[in-house]
């Protein structure tokens, strides 16, 4: 990072003299040596661009000439003098900065030569390196970067090599102007333009205003806004919240998108989405541990890049590209303070984790068998309050009007069925030691389960509905049990035609409140597995040719058979009949209206061993109506 002085600011020229880097700690593990032999100094000007573009849109000016000097702190550091000079745009962006001396550099640096870090030097150090180009940032890295100042410090006593564009010789080609040519060199004047008078002295800014004022100019980068619009949001947008600073980016990129819309610009309107390095490297990241959990089939292009990295290894690559430690920090750590520092709390490897872990938990959950489903209708639920199905009962057949007769009006009243949404749940952890031992495998086996489990839970509560109780359970819309006398949904006989007739009759039988005859038609046959061969037997004979009239099953092929092993704890000899729920409401169920199904949260507090996660399911169901229904004592 360098900063530039207001003082060195020529408007005149439009030239500014900057520190380009210094030898400090920039807290990336690499130290730069400044010295005359360590730099390759290059034989034309150093483009300027903006935050590392390296585009001819983005190149604002260039760098003429290069010296060594030293920072206020006397840290070695490169100094340049750059002239703004490029697309007005660019410019546009640039000249505040360094009229204001807020303006930050970041060096884009070629290195050609490493001494690698000792415990004496626990920096790696470039010895031979060299600038490729300046960028302007918001914030750069070098703590050691502060203004510089008018005239030079008593150490800036090196010669100052101009950056003119040279004819081409083989030593400038083969990496900087060799050592001879630079000793024998006229030295020149520092560029120390008259400063204007009484220049303001600008503070640096903070951390969060650096942080704030970063997000601002990528946000607005990506929708086109004009430097006067970012100037505006960054003053305006002082002291609020991340969410509201957003809201008021999105809203000016909006109004422009409007004002560059087919309507009024004559062109159509473009968006252009661009994703970082970071962005990459958690999606990649994210793709791999679905493959590796099982939580998908297919791995991706992306994910072969990242499955075969053990958990620590996702720690340390994570912390350094996207926490953004040194590498030399992350070699001192211990691997319980990598596994902690990287899988905390709401972190993004935690997040990714969870993530994982609910797409294996969705999977577990649709591949268990369910066989009360096709039994049954959804209706979600927007709340935890109780809820209530009205049914209206009451004439509804017109009824003959002789000449000169009156319309005879009919009588309704409401029955109801409450049903009320409830939250079932269980917590999980990912042990530390799990992590540590790259066991993602405890990932796939615990939330598959806990998905299984979840459906299980399901189908009891279902076929609990048919068989609590004596009779079944409760209906709640006119009180009474699903199979009670009153219903005329009961009966005898074995699975056969005699049997089955008398079911089949009596669901075509069924009425409705006010009497009148709903005709509903038998679809399933639901048997216990100790009927299962009886029932395939009945309704899907094979190379069987009755010999009589009276010998033929009427009903083979007719239904769908359904085999349910709950139904043996009620009973192993009763059967049942059900209708189609298109035609009449029988099995209600719902879940929390945007989540059907379990989802994975992470705690507010986490287990210092692991990551505790909490697997939540909100679901019912409910008898909606018994008229759908027959049972048989199967004798």
């Amino acid at each position: 990072m360098a900063l530039v002085s207001p003082q060195t600011w020529d408007e005149a020229s439009q030239t500014a003299t900057i520190i380009i880097s210094s030898e400090g700690d920039v807290g990336d593990g690499v130290q730069l040596l400044h010295s005359m032999a360590a730099i390759r100094w290059p034989g034309r000007p150093i483009p300027c661009d903006i935050d590392h573009a390296r585009t001819s849109a983005s190149c604002w000016g260039a760098v003429q000439s290069l010296s060594l000097g030293t920072t206020d702190e006397g840290i070695p550091a490169l100094i340049g003098v750059v002239k703004v000079d490029g697309p007005e745009e660019a410019m546009a962006t640039a000249i505040p900065r360094l009229r204001s001396g807020s303006a930050r550099f970041s060096v884009d640096a070629r290195i050609y030569g490493w001494q690698l870090a000792t415990a004496q030097q626990p920096l790696d150090r470039a010895m031979d390196w060299e600038p490729v180009a300046v960028s302007l940032v918001v914030a750069g890295q070098d703590p050691a970067a502060v203004m510089r100042s008018a005239a030079p410090t008593a150490s800036d006593s090196q010669p100052t090599i101009p950056l003119d564009p040279p004819a081409m010789t083989l030593e400038n080609e083969a990496g900087g102007v060799p050592a001879a040519a630079i000793e024998t060199a006229p030295a020149a004047p520092v560029c120390t333009p008259p400063a204007p008078a009484a220049a303001p002295v600008v503070d640096a800014p903070s951390a969060d205003a650096v942080t704030r004022e970063l997000s601002i100019r990528r946000s607005a980068s990506v929708a086109g806004l004009p430097e006067e619009t970012v100037q505006e949001l960054i003053r305006s947008t002082a002291g609020l919240s991340q969410l509201d600073m957003m809201t008021a980016v999105v809203r000016e990129a909006r109004i422009a998108a409007e004002k560059r819309a087919p309507a009024t610009a004559g062109h159509p309107a473009r968006v252009s989405v661009t994703r970082d390095a970071n962005e990459t490297f958690l999606r990649g990241l994210g793709e791999a541990l679905d493959y590796r959990c099982h939580a998908v089939k297919e791995q991706t292009e992306l994910a072969r890049e990242y499955r075969g990295m053990r958990t620590t290894d996702m720690a340390r690559e994570y912390l350094e590209t996207v926490r953004g430690f040194s590498r030399t920090d992350i070699r001192l750590m211990s691997t319980n303070e990598l596994i902690d520092r990287a899988f905390h709390t709401n972190s993004d490897l935690s997040n990714l984790v969870l993530n994982t872990a609910n797409k294996r938990l969705s999977r577990g959950y649709a591949e268990e068998l369910q066989t009360w489903r096709p039994l049954a209708f959804q209706s979600d639920n927007a709340d935890f309050k109780p809820n209530y199905n009205v049914n209206l009962v009451g004439q509804i057949v017109p009824e003959k009007i002789l000449e000169g007769g009156e319309y005879k009006f009919g009588t309704f009243s409401d029955q109801k069925a409450t049903y009320q949404l409830f939250t079932y749940g269980k917590g999980l952890t990912i042990s530390r030691q799990l992590l540590i031992n790259d066991d993602l495998s405890a990932i796939d086996r615990m939330t598959g389960k806990m998905g299984a489990g979840c459906s299980l839970l399901e189908s009891n509560l279902a076929w609990a509905l048919l068989t609590d109780g004596a009779n079944g359970s409760t209906v709640t819309l006119d009180g009474q049990a699903v199979f009670a006398s009153g219903h005329n949904n009961t009966g005898t006989g074995a699975i056969g035609v005699t049997g089955i007739d008398a079911g089949v009759t009596k669901l075509r039988k069924q009425t409705d409140s006010a009497g009148n005859v709903l005709n509903i038609p038998a679809a399933y046959l639901i048997v216990p597995p100790e009927l299962r061969t009886a029932a395939l037997q009945f309704l899907y004979p094979t190379g069987f040719a009755p010999s009589a009239i009276t010998s033929v099953n009427p009903f083979a092929g007719g239904m769908e058979l359904i085999v349910e092993a709950r139904l043996s704890a009620d009973s192993t000899a009763y059967y049942y009949l059900a209708a189609n729920p298109n035609v009449v409401d029988m099995i209600q169920f719902g879940y929390l209206a945007g989540e059907s199904g379990p989802v994975i949260t992470s705690t507010e507090k986490r287990n210092p061993d692991g990551i505790e996660m909490l697997v939540r399911h909100d679901f019912y169901a409910t008898m909606a109506d018994h008229r759908g229904f027959y049972r048989s004592t199967g004798v």
